[in-house]
């Protein structure tokens, strides 16, 4: 009996999660969910995932990008197939609209975000890392202008995320990590806490970006960068 009854409550707690979805979908967004004025030539916010071992951690990441216009990397090799259906669970429906770039290795990340048309300096890249040496309560991802001086052209800038185990050992060595800026999370309980899940973090850190880079109105379409 009782696993009768619970079998009886299944769909209907489906039907009502399915309704209480629907209904809210048909909801105008309000003010402050709406996106800035899009800037005429506003570089990309870019998310690179480095060697990533957990498809619900990179679906979620994708679909936090799709909301902040933000172009997602992969470098290889992945933890898994991009056809795993644990992929697709976590980033739904998004999954098809992210614009998503996948890279054999790190180098050739590299090679693809310093030429053209993207052309991002070295110092633009953001290794998050609990190792970091700025805090992002502190890090500025714009700039600010020399006194007196005009507001100087966007710069793209990219934000680094290493695997869910081995964090961003696999890249360490390389020059640009000595580039970069090392960037971490203030956390809390860490004599039991060691790191934050992965797709958490992206979320946390796209956000403080994007809302650096609205701020000085920055934020727009990416074209074909």
């Amino acid at each position: 009996m009782p696993l009768q009854r619970r079998g009886l409550h299944r769909p209907q707690a489906r039907r009502w999660f399915g309704h209480a979805h629907g209904s809210n979908s048909q909801r105008p967004l309000g003010p402050g969910a709406a996106p800035p004025a899009p800037a005429a030539a506003a570089p990309p916010l870019h998310v690179v995932l480095v060697q990533p071992d957990i498809p619900s951690n990179t679906g979620a990441a994708g679909r936090t990008c799709l909301g902040f216009g933000a172009v997602l990397h992969l470098v290889e090799p992945l933890g898994f197939d991009l056809s795993d259906r644990r992929v697709k669970r976590a980033g739904l429906d998004y999954w098809k609209h992210v614009d998503l770039r996948v890279h054999a290795s790190w180098s050739d990340l590299v090679d693809h975000l310093s030429a053209p048309p993207i052309s991002m300096h070295p110092s633009a890249l953001f290794f998050i890392t609990k190792f970091g040496d700025a805090s992002l309560c502190d890090v500025n991802f714009v700039k600010p202008p020399p006194a007196g001086q005009p507001e100087p052209q966007p710069q793209p800038l990219a934000l680094v995320f290493g695997s869910e185990t081995r964090g961003l050992s696999a890249i360490e060595a390389e020059p640009a990590y000595a580039k970069g800026v090392t960037v971490g999370l203030p956390m809390h309980s860490t004599e039991v806490l060691r790191s934050l899940n992965l797709s958490t973090c992206v979320a946390v850190v796209l956000w403080e970006a994007y809302r650096q880079l609205a701020g000085t109105q920055r934020i727009g379409g990416h074209g074909d960068n």
